[in-house]
């Protein structure tokens, strides 16, 4: 939609005119006319006055007729006639001095004429001038009220819409729901949020990212039925007004609105493919709320669902998992405050001398009413809130601190390795944080690993490998996390400044395990790090014939729950310097290795060889 647009121009003013009465008796006739109709006329009283009798009367009637001819005659004829008629009264009985008397009123009458004519164009020129002002100031207040309207409509325009995509904004989209719902009709809503929109925007530019966003908008415009409305809540996330939708009919409404993403956008030489997420929320009547809240529901919705998927139907479930998720956000920024985070130490197990070679350090937070809180459910809203760069950097001070207890008591060349999060490893000054901890700590920056995991580098390539060189050159130890699971190409794992190469659990997992064995995979993950120069780790080993294969495969280290949990610092001091992998063959886990973990941690049980075959 376009802004109101302005007011037609107002016509020129124009300025009546009004000669005064005198004016119009004597000069309201040609030009050429005016002079003779005054002087005849003039000439016809004075002679009236001094021609006594019937010869009055004649004269009278003769000046009448040189009147005539002076109005309409041409000049010439006209004058000789004037002067016929002062002969005419001479004739009749007019003395000289009469008629000097009457030519003097003439000329008397002529000169009044002409300054009374004087005076009345003096008048009527200032009256003129005064109409015109008062016009000039009416036309600048009737276009001052003309300009005040149109803005009034432009403002209130723009008050309900919005400026980019012309769509109705949010207050006007929870305004269109109060009148639906006072109705009493059924209504639907359907929010569309995009997933990773910020990319587009970094990539391409906010120029390209506003042109999609236009673009959608007008895509779901025209998808729309003329009884549905369609707003946009706030930057990548739109909302569309179904009137009489009822839960039968949601599924289907809402898949007909969506196939609009299915095409990719062209924005000047660009293709942009928009990802989405869309959720539902229905008032069927019985919804107690206002516009807001039902609006807030279809958002809660769309964050809980899948990318691409159909649309999420809002229910009480969802809404208790996300007032779940929003307290515990808030309590995730009380942790940091109170200092909740601990860590906890997996080892790493030389397949050569079977002792503990580094030690994974593991963040873990001991709320004070939920009890231990896993990481799977507080490293994701971490990762979205942003605090996981605090917490990161917490992991790091607490993981130096004690490889300096562990150096001084022990002697030992033990490395420590902490897991970095994309969102760490994108703040501009994370490297200075990193090397000012070091510094405090007075580590030799060999010892500690920082892992960075295979996704990150996919998502963010060039920003993650210029961290890590930064990092690499002041002394850091790098590794790669989950390998195999991001499908990053080999050239560009070459650009990393690599130390280690950790196989992710999932192949680990399937060695030997009937026709997904991943054997052929492990081998040749393990033959390229070697190639690369990198030591090479296996995750999540936790069965007796894992390790075995793994051995015999020439895998540098062994990381797992059959090696070793993650365990406090007392549970693992002792097992430094010991053969954890006996020489005469791989020993069976411990029975007592469940009961080893520290209490409240979740531990999954292990799972039998003969179980995976």
């Amino acid at each position: 939609m376009s802004p109101v647009p302005p007011g037609d121009e107002a016509p020129a003013v124009v300025v009546p005119t009004k000669p005064a009465h005198w004016e119009r008796l004597v000069t309201g006739r040609p030009p050429q006319h005016a002079g003779r109709i005054q002087l005849l006329i003039l000439a016809i009283v004075a002679a009236m006055a001094h021609v006594p009798g019937w010869s009055a009367l004649a004269m009278s009637l003769g000046l009448v007729l040189t009147l005539l001819v002076a109005i309409w005659a041409p000049g010439r004829v006209a004058y000789a006639w004037v002067a016929a008629a002062q002969l005419v009264q001479l004739q009749l009985g007019a003395s000289a001095l009469s008629y000097a008397a009457t030519a003097g009123a003439v000329a008397l009458a002529l000169g009044t004429t002409r300054a009374v004519r004087a005076l009345t164009t003096v008048v009527s020129a200032s009256q003129q001038a005064t109409l015109r002002q008062y016009g000039a100031r009416d036309e600048l207040a009737r276009r001052s009220k003309a300009e005040h309207e149109e803005l009034s409509g432009q403002v209130a325009y723009w008050s309900s819409h919005d400026r980019l995509t012309q769509l109705l904004n949010r207050t006007a989209v929870n305004q269109h729901l109060a009148a639906v719902a006072a109705t009493g009709a059924p209504c639907g809503i359907l929010v569309v949020s995009l997933a990773g929109f910020s990319a587009v925007n970094e990539a391409l530019g906010a120029d390209v990212g506003d042109e999609c966003l236009a673009a959608l908008a007008a895509r779901l415009h025209s998808r729309a039925r003329d009884t549905d409305l369609v707003g946009r809540l706030g930057g990548d996330e739109f909302a569309i007004v179904l009137p009489g939708l009822t839960a039968e009919h949601a599924g289907m409404v809402a898949q007909r609105l969506l196939t609009v993403l299915g095409d990719p956008f062209t924005v000047g030489p660009h293709t942009v493919l928009l990802h989405a997420r869309s959720g539902l929320a229905l008032n069927d009547g019985s919804f107690s709320g206002g516009p807001s809240d039902l609006v807030r529901q279809a958002s809660m919705a769309s964050r809980s669902a899948r990318i691409g998927a159909e649309a999420a139907v809002f229910s009480a479930a969802t809404q208790a998992e996300q007032q779940a998720a929003v307290s515990l956000e808030a309590d995730l920024h009380r942790a940091l405050e109170r200092d909740e985070f601990f860590l906890l130490y997996q080892p790493l197990v030389s397949t050569t001398t079977g002792q503990i070679e580094s030690l994974e350090a593991l963040v873990r937070w001991q709320h004070p009413e939920r009890g231990l809180v896993p990481p799977d459910q507080f490293i994701g809203a971490a990762e979205r809130t942003g605090q996981i760069v605090g917490i990161g950097i917490r992991v790091l001070e607490m993981a130096v601190a004690q490889l300096k207890a562990w150096t001084n008591g022990l002697g030992s060349s033990l490395t420590v390795a902490v897991n970095v999060s994309a969102r760490q490893l994108s703040e501009p000054d994370f490297v200075e944080k990193v090397q000012s901890v070091i510094w405090a700590a007075g580590v030799d920056p060999h010892r500690v690993i920082l892992e960075l995991t295979e996704s990150m580098l996919v998502e963010d390539s060039e920003v993650a490998i210029a961290a890590s060189w930064r990092l690499r050159s002041l002394g850091f130890r790098l590794a790669l996390d989950d390998f195999g699971t991001g499908y990053s190409s080999l050239a560009r794992l070459g650009e990393l400044p690599l130390d280690e190469l950790k196989i992710d659990k999932s192949f680990v997992d399937r060695l030997g395990v009937g026709p997904t064995d991943s054997t052929a995979l492990v081998t040749a993950a393990i033959a390229m790090g070697h190639g690369l120069g990198l030591t090479v780790v296996a995750e999540g080993v936790e069965t007796h014939s894992q390790a075995a294969h793994l051995t015999s495969l020439s895998c540098d280290l062994l990381q797992g729950y059959w090696l070793g949990r993650p365990q406090t610092v007392e549970a693992l001091t002792p097992q430094f310097g010991q053969n954890l992998v006996a020489q005469a063959g791989i020993p069976a886990p411990r029975e007592d290795s469940v009961d080893a973990a520290p209490a409240g941690l979740h531990v999954p049980q292990l799972v039998p060889d003969s179980a995976r075959r």
